[in-house]
């Protein structure tokens, strides 16, 4: 899975709903900003992502940032090819179909890629398509929470 790359499995790792993973996401990095990117492998602006992505988890390597990526479909070894094709540091949840659908729903995404941005307290404080790691924007939101 890469250097720094947690595998998880939906209901593998005992999470139920959208409202689970989230709030597991959000307990396990307390203290930390919290970046989370819901992508798929079969979507191609997912993908173009990729690298920015990767460049700005970089950038904030040394900071309390945490990286967090929800895939919500294709298969496995798709995601698994991805993640390892771009060397995505960073949490990886893998979502079942109930678990991706409750996020989408919980978090009004319409489409993806669908990011989120969490305070260091857990607030909940952007999301939507705009936090896109390509748009310079993204990172002077997360160095502003930084402060």
């Amino acid at each position: 899975m890469g250097k720094n790359a947690f595998e998880s499995q939906g209901e593998g790792v005992s999470l139920k709903n959208s409202f689970n993973v989230v709030k597991r996401i959000v307990d396990e990095n307390s203290g930390n900003v919290i970046y989370v990117d819901i992508w798929a492998p079969w979507c191609p602006p997912c993908i173009v992502e990729m690298p920015d992505s990767k460049t700005l988890s970089n950038y904030f390597s040394n900071k309390d940032v945490t990286f967090v990526y929800l895939n919500i479909g294709g298969t496995d070894k798709q995601w698994k090819e991805i993640i390892n094709k771009y060397e995505l540091s960073g949490i990886h949840y893998y979502l079942t179909n109930k678990e991706w659908i409750d996020v989408m729903n919980r978090f009004n995404a319409k489409s993806i890629p669908y990011y989120l941005l969490f305070d260091k307290e857990g607030i909940m404080v952007d999301f939507g398509n705009h936090l896109r790691p390509s748009i310079p924007e993204t990172r002077s939101a997360i160095e502003k929470l930084l402060e």
